[in-house]
């Protein structure tokens, strides 16, 4: 209609690195799926009159590899993005590293294909990462309080701490979906391993003088997959709290409950595997709208919440099945 009316059109592209569908990373390195992304915005100014770009939202603009390459792709003649691709991986890691450097951004650009853009983790989980709480959902408050837990100290907070999916009539009720949502992401956790694991190679036969460039994009791989196992034990959490709500066979609520302290220890463990990761790089876990909603002072408060639901909220229930 835009076209018909020669009226200008732009779009919210985010085509400067970074999307809704990680918060609080500086970049996501996809750069093949980026590639995507500006062929279909060349294809919008050829098809539609595409005029004009708003780019990077309320989470700003951070220099990286995938930066470079937007650069390149809007410039004419269009030089090819894996060409681009290849030249930067053999600048900044070395010839002999580059094609494993290559291999890691295909996997991790096959990866972010797996992700399912729900409303519920790109305000859950996906906003913030591992610090994002697992709540216990009984409800023992005597002052009616709701469950939901503010992270201490957070400017801002444009997410959810109390998981609960969001329904839509445009997409399957919750029931229908989240069996396929947990397997994609579990897809995509283990080609983003193969990408950890092939830049680690990578680094191996990476000049010393680029090593650091390519440590800090390890580093920040390995936050990003910490953070989908974050998003694995919140949708496990929420399902075993819906079937704990409704359950009558005391049996089986010891069983649900002992799978809830499962999980919850998985995701103890898993918060402190990212304390160093964080640590190392102040850039991860911070974002220009919120501040810091993941640095090591809100992992830490996030396990110790856990730990209270593990030794606390849930011998409390364990103690009321036998009133």
């Amino acid at each position: 209609v835009a076209k018909e009316k020669n009226m200008n059109l732009y779009t919210l592209s985010n085509s400067a690195g970074l999307t809704w569908d990680f918060g609080v990373v500086p970049y996501e390195p996809v750069p093949f799926q980026w590639v995507r992304r500006y062929d279909a915005l060349l294809n919008a100014n050829k098809e539609y009159g595409l005029s004009g770009l708003i780019e990077s939202h309320h989470y700003g603009w951070w220099p990286s590899f995938v930066a470079e390459m937007t650069n390149w792709a809007f410039w004419e003649p269009r030089v090819d993005s894996r060409e681009i691709a290849k030249a930067i991986a053999i600048r900044d890691f070395g010839e002999k590293a580059a094609p494993g450097v290559f291999e890691a951004w295909e996997y991790w650009s096959e990866a972010i294909r797996h992700y399912v853009p729900t409303n519920e983790d790109q305000y859950g989980p996906f906003r913030i990462g591992p610090s994002y709480p697992l709540i216990f959902h009984p409800n023992f408050s005597k002052q009616f309080l709701s469950k939901d837990l503010k992270i201490p100290n957070t400017k801002g907070g444009i997410f959810f701490n109390f998981y609960e999916p969001f329904e839509d009539a445009r997409q399957s009720p919750v029931s229908l979906r989240i069996g396929f949502e947990l397997k994609s992401i579990q897809k995509m956790m283990d080609l983003w391993q193969s990408g950890i694991d092939s830049l680690a190679k990578a680094l191996k036969v990476t000049p010393e003088n680029k090593r650091f460039i390519g440590e800090r994009m390890l580093n920040h791989g390995m936050f990003m997959i910490n953070t989908m196992k974050t998003a694995i034990h919140v949708k496990n959490w929420w399902k075993l709290n819906m079937k704990l709500r409704i359950e009558e066979d005391v049996e089986q609520i010891n069983v649900i409950l002992d799978q809830l302290v499962e999980i919850a220890e998985a995701e103890i463990l898993n918060a402190k595997n990212t304390i160093p990761l964080v640590e190392a790089d102040s850039r991860l876990g911070w974002e220009p709208a919120m501040g810091y909603t993941t640095d090591p002072d809100k992992v830490k408060w996030k396990i110790g919440q856990v730990e209270r639901v593990i030794s606390h909220e849930i011998p409390v229930y364990r103690s009321t099945l036998t009133l």
